[in-house]
């Protein structure tokens, strides 16, 4: 009689003990998961936040009259933060064609507006 009490006893700590574990996992893998969420929303804020800084004055004022001189070293820089966010939105189509256009003076103007737009969306 005895061991069969200390058995129930034993059986009932395991059963309790392994609901306990089932719940901790549960909490932390919703805890990593909503981390991760905001890290890449972090990231891709700051991605675009780089993208809108990287256009300086002589960007700008490429952008707004072509036929000036090309500024080659801005536009580089330009061009790589552009397709280092897009590596970070690569499942919105829309976000990679705003980001493609930002580098062509005639569609630069819609594409910086829906960038900044999206910026402060992830901002918030």
């Amino acid at each position: 009689m005895p061991v069969a009490i200390a058995l129930d006893q034993t059986l009932v700590s395991a059963a309790i003990a392994i609901v306990a574990a089932i719940i901790a996992y549960r909490r932390a893998a919703v805890g990593l998961r909503r981390a991760a969420e905001r890290r890449e929303v972090v990231q891709r804020r700051d991605a675009l936040e780089q993208v809108l800084a990287a256009i300086v004055e002589p960007v700008a004022e490429y952008m707004r009259d072509d036929t000036g001189d090309y500024p080659q070293r801005e536009m580089v820089e330009l061009e790589r933060c552009t397709l280092q966010a897009q590596v970070l939105f690569w499942r919105d189509l829309a976000m990679q064609e705003a980001l493609r256009n930002l580098t062509y003076p005639s569609q630069h103007a819609a594409a910086a507006a829906y960038i900044q737009t999206v910026a402060a969306n992830l901002a918030r």
